[in-house]
């Protein structure tokens, strides 16, 4: 609105400024035609040059008149263009404020559900106990439908499998060697593997509709003092969030000297 003000203070210049030369020039040609008639003896009659000034002049101030008038549309177009973009932002800006709290309160609900699963654990002397209690636990709160816990063999680089949930196969689950397979290359790399595609028949559920693959694994390394020292796979039908696998690998290095003594006894 601003801008449309300062167009009009100029159009409105523009005009009296026309109008003065308007004037100036009427004068000047009334005078000449004076000077014209006076020689040629002819009567003055200005009514014609009077006509032609107040026509362009009306002329001018029309043309003036629809420029502000487009100018002014234009502008409020803008304006409300702007207002419309405002609020957009403003409605995003409260959407990402409201997405970033939940899942900020997501984030702090899963660390003290995992973080209640531990302390409990801590409880338990058996490492057998230890392991098939937390593969119970994160399965009913997290939707796992598949879990197999691996610890490292002593003086050995293989790990076998200490406690199985929901695991139906006729053959036990083999050894896991450092760097072979999946699992043996998260305990190489002693990193998380989150995946969202799983090799075809690499895990199969069995339920009473038959035998299923899921298609979202999670592998977990325990590490203590820099060596892996097991191994967790966890299989779910929907995928890990983000926060529930960086929490549980915090958690389990956390727990990792806890997990050692344990095997030790």
């Amino acid at each position: 609105m601003k801008g449309l003000k300062n167009y009009k203070l100029i159009a409105i210049i523009i005009i009296i400024m026309f109008i003065i030369l308007e004037m100036f020039l009427f004068q000047e040609i009334t005078n000449l035609i004076s000077d014209i008639n006076k020689l040629s003896n002819i009567n003055n009659n200005y009514s014609g040059v009077i006509t032609f000034f107040f026509i362009n002049l009306i002329l001018v101030i029309f043309l003036f008149a629809i420029s502000l008038k487009i100018l002014s549309l234009k502008l409020n177009k803008d304006v409300t263009k702007t207002e419309d973009y405002s609020k957009k932002e403003t409605r995003e800006e409260i959407n990402d404020d409201l997405e970033e709290k939940n899942k900020t309160e997501k984030e702090v609900e899963t660390e003290k559900e995992l973080n209640s699963i531990f302390e409990e654990l801590r409880k338990i002397k058996d490492i057998n106990l230890y392991t098939e209690k937390f593969l119970i636990n994160v399965a009913k709160k997290y939707e796992i439908v598949q879990g197999l816990f691996y610890l490292k063999i002593s003086k050995s680089e293989e790990f076998e499998v200490c406690s199985k949930y929901a695991y139906f196969n006729e053959e036990e689950p083999k050894k896991i060697k450092i760097g072979e397979g999946l699992s043996g290359q998260v305990a190489k790399d002693k990193k998380a593997m989150n995946l969202s595609e799983v090799p075809e028949n690499y895990i199969k559920v069995v339920s009473g509709t038959g035998e299923s693959s899921p298609k979202y694994l999670l592998i977990l390394p325990v590490i203590n003092k820099e060596k892996t020292i097991g191994i967790v796979e966890l299989a779910s039908f929907v995928p890990f969030k983000e926060n529930f696998v960086k929490q549980s690998v915090v958690l389990f290095e956390k727990n990792s000297e806890f997990i050692s003594q344990l095997i030790k006894k």
